[in-house]
């Protein structure tokens, strides 16, 4: 079984790359308005909306007792580097076509 204080480090850094992911998929698409921007990065959006959905499974024992707790800890991790990765290509600066 997941202990409190893992449960809580889990669901404050599934609220943080959540946010995080929602505000890069934000500022991304006010900052390069043409709308393909949109579908582009949506994979942040997506990713993002899926990390808020985490800690309700963990919350409701979906980790069970065993190695679930890895399990959850790995896809969190994982999870959370997407977002960053998908972060840095949304964010990053292109040079324009000629």
């Amino acid at each position: 079984m997941i202990t409190e204080l893992v449960l809580n480090a889990f669901t404050w850094t599934c609220w943080i790359a959540a946010f995080g992911a929602v505000g890069a998929y934000a500022y991304s698409f006010i900052k390069h308005r043409p709308h393909s921007r949109l579908w582009n990065s949506a994979g942040l959006l997506l990713t993002g909306i899926a990390l808020t959905q985490v800690p309700l499974f963990l919350r409701e024992g979906a980790a069970g007792p065993g190695p679930g707790g890895l399990h959850a800890g790995l896809a969190i991790g994982f999870l959370s580097l997407a977002v960053l990765l998908q972060a840095v290509t949304a964010l990053r600066r292109r040079k324009r076509a000629t």
